[in-house]
C-alpha cells in the first residue's frame, strides 16, 4: 500500500516516452493508493507522455483514493494529465474516488499528437470512480486530435460506475470529442 502526499515530482524523458510523474507501476503489486498528488508532471519531449501522477502497467491491484490536482502529462502524445491504467489484465481497481481538478493532457507534436484523458487514460476494468468534484480537466492537442476532458477509455476499457459532479472539463484540438468523458 501506499499513502502520503505528492507535490512537485516529474519524470522527463528526451525521446521514447515518460510515465508516472511521482508512481510508476510497472510488473509488481502495490495494493492501495491513498495519498493526495499536486503538480506532478511527466513530460516526453518527442515522445509519449503518460500518467502525470500515476502511471500503472501490469502491477495495480485495489483502490485509488485521494485528490488529484494540476497534474499533468505532456509531450508529442499525452495520455491521463494524473492517471494511466494500461490494458493488462491485472490492473483492475475497484474503486477511484477523490476529486479531480485542473489536471491536462497537452500533446504538442507536429503531427498526429494526440491528448487523451485530461485527468484519466483508462485501457482496464474499473468498478467506479465517484468523486464530489470533477472539474477544470482538459485534453488539448496543437495539432491532432483530443478525446476525454476528463477520462478517456478505449474498445479495451470497461468502468461500470461514474458518480459526482462533473463540469467544465475540455477536450480541444483539430478534432474534438467527449468534452468530459469519451
Amino acid at each position: 500500500n501506499i499513502s502520503g502526499e505528492f507535490k512537485n515530482n516529474s519524470v522527463m524523458a528526451y525521446g521514447y516516452w515518460a510515465e508516472g510523474g511521482a508512481i510508476g507501476a510497472v510488473d509488481g503489486s502495490i495494493g492501495d493508493i491513498n495519498a493526495n498528488f499536486s503538480n506532478n508532471y511527466a513530460q516526453a519531449n518527442n515522445g509519449l507522455a503518460m500518467g502525470g501522477a500515476i502511471a500503472v502497467v501490469t502491477s495495480y491491484y485495489g483502490n485509488m483514493i485521494g485528490n488529484f490536482a494540476g497534474n499533468y502529462a505532456k509531450g508529442s502524445d499525452a495520455y491521463g494529465g494524473a492517471i494511466f491504467l494500461t490494458s493488462d489484465s491485472r490492473v483492475k481497481p475497484t474503486t477511484i474516488s477523490g476529486t479531480f481538478s485542473g489536471n491536462y493532457a497537452l500533446a504538442t507534436g507536429d503531427s498526429w499528437s494526440r491528448a487523451y484523458g485530461g485527468a484519466i487514460y483508462n485501457m482496464s476494468e474499473i468498478g467506479s470512480i465517484k468523486s464530489q468534484n470533477i472539474s477544470g480537466n482538459k485534453a488539448i492537442s496543437t495539432d491532432d486530435s483530443a478525446m476525454g476532458g476528463f477520462l478517456y477509455g478505449n474498445e479495451l476499457s470497461n468502468v461500470k460506475n461514474i458518480s459526482g459532479n462533473i463540469y467544465n472539463n475540455l477536450a480541444q484540438g483539430k478534432s474534438a470529442e467527449g468534452g468530459a468523458i469519451y
